[in-house]
């Protein structure tokens, strides 16, 4: 196990991943992470690259489906996360 971990905390072009293995979650959301640092979870704008006939813009707004529209810069996406830092005790969101 100990050579899959340094597999996994290390890539090859040598970005290190130790932050997301080492953190204290749940082992489905540390995998989620990881492949959101991969820029590896499937949004519209990657299916409309593999030929997806679908509409690529998100749900919520009129923007196209990024990896980062999705998870930091849509106006829905803002407010859950402005939810969960008050939940946690965050004193300054943004």
């Amino acid at each position: 196990t100990k050579s899959v971990y340094e597999r996994l905390s290390h890539s090859e072009n040598g970005k290190n991943y130790k932050y997301i293995w080492k953190a204290k979650l749940p082992y489905k959301i540390t995998i989620f992470f990881w492949l959101l640092e991969l820029n590896a979870v499937l949004t519209k704008e990657d299916m409309i690259k593999k030929n997806w006939v679908g509409d690529p813009s998100c749900y919520f707004c009129s923007e196209v489906e990024t990896t980062d529209h999705l998870f930091f810069l849509c106006p829905i996406t803002k407010v859950v996360w402005g939810i969960v830092a008050q939940c946690l005790g965050a004193r300054k969101v943004p």
